[in-house]
């Protein structure tokens, strides 16, 4: 028998329905996305050990299968079954009950994992990749999902390869992090044994998709010959500006932005600070903005669409930030294959990267990703 969730909340010793909200994102069965607040401040969870009241401010997310997998902040993972047939969920349209047997997965977009003591406080977002567990769980950061890919060797331990698929892996930052002043860096690989153009009419290579409520032309990170804004090679669109490291042309090979050893292991990163630029040697003005390769300086900025030159990145800070590795970059759905390591967003302007020698990594067999989690939906 299906008990209402205020009887069972009170079986499970929580007196009253507490204020506090909870702001989620419901995935349902069938695609849909619900964003809306969650009122309840906890939620029975049947175990091996009895019914726990689990507060909600602990949750990072659930995942629905055969029974429920609770992600907690502090890096524990929970098991069982949730005794509720549906979570109350205000939405721009009222108060919505939501079958929880429509549901497969629940992120709290509020949460953010505990960063160990042992880790730099500033560092939103840390994922290893090194393992289907890792990747969902990263040593820093709220969880993320999996959709896709394979684990390979990586620049340190293993890493994410796309196997050439897109929307393989997403995950959602809070508000109150991504700021006026960041760094986005990765390790990344491109799988090519030829020196393939970076960018031909249905292709790409994109990192990096982000957004808000799938509004996806505010962040990507990726190659291209021509972004549509002016910038070639590697490249950032972000809200109020565009950079690369070439102007825009049809030419743009990863020979040329990379050299010979564009095939191997390379370090990318995007730095901006919108309140005092950056300080970056051998640049006489400071630009808001900067993209890194092998942790040199190697961007001009193509657009600034707000007359102070400002990336526009801090829009972000009061709404969140969706982001999608290998982000959807054509209809046809295609990408250039890539290996993504260490993955690592910081809430300050980082430009001291510590890269060691950078290796040459051989062709290794790939480890499928096997997941039943839904992909994203839409395009750029």
């Amino acid at each position: 028998m299906k008990i209402p969730t205020l009887s069972i909340l009170l079986l499970c010793g929580v007196a009253t329905l507490a204020t506090a909200q909870h702001n989620a994102k419901l995935t349902l069965a069938d695609g849909s996305v619900i964003h809306g607040q969650i009122h309840v401040p906890a939620l029975p969870v049947e175990t091996l050990f009895g019914t726990v009241p689990v507060p909600l401010e602990k949750m990072l997310g659930i995942e629905f299968a055969n029974a429920a997998k609770l992600s907690l902040v502090d890096g524990s993972i929970l098991h069982g079954n949730i005794p509720v047939p549906a979570i109350p969920v205000e939405t721009l349209f009222g108060a919505v009950p939501v079958p929880l047997e429509k549901v497969t997965r629940i992120e709290f977009v509020n949460a953010q994992k505990m960063v160990p003591a042992n880790h730099d406080p500033r560092l939103i977002y840390w994922n290893t990749f090194d393992s289907k567990e890792d990747a969902q769980n990263p040593k820093a950061g709220v969880t993320t999902q999996l959709h896709g890919g394979a684990f390979v060797p990586g620049r340190v331990g293993n890493a994410l390869h796309t196997q050439g698929k897109t929307d393989v892996a997403s995950f959602t930052i809070p508000p109150g992090f991504v700021a006026s002043k960041g760094c986005v860096e990765f390790w990344a690989k491109i799988d090519t044994d030829a020196d393939v153009v970076a960018h031909v009419p249905g292709w790409t290579l994109r990192f990096l998709l982000g957004g808000i409520n799938g509004r996806w032309s505010l962040f990507k990170l990726e190659f291209a010959a021509n972004n549509g804004m002016g910038a070639g090679g590697f490249t950032a669109s972000l809200p109020s500006s565009i950079y690369g490291t070439h102007r825009f042309g049809s030419s743009y090979s990863f020979k040329r932005v990379l050299g010979e050893n564009y095939a191997d292991w390379h370090h990318y990163a995007l730095v901006w600070d919108d309140d005092e630029g950056l300080n970056i040697p051998g640049v006489q003005h400071r630009p808001r903005g900067a993209l890194f390769i092998n942790g040199k300086h190697a961007s001009i900025q193509t657009v600034p669409d707000d007359p102070s030159g400002k990336t526009g990145m801090g829009r972000f800070y009061e709404s969140g930030m969706d982001i999608i590795i290998a982000g959807l970059p054509t209809t046809l759905g295609i990408t250039h294959p890539f290996a993504i390591d260490e993955l690592k967003i910081w809430n300050y302007a980082k430009m001291d990267f510590d890269l060691g020698k950078i290796p040459v990594s051989p062709a290794v067999p790939a480890v499928p990703v096997t997941t039943t989690a839904p992909g994203w939906q839409g395009g750029w």
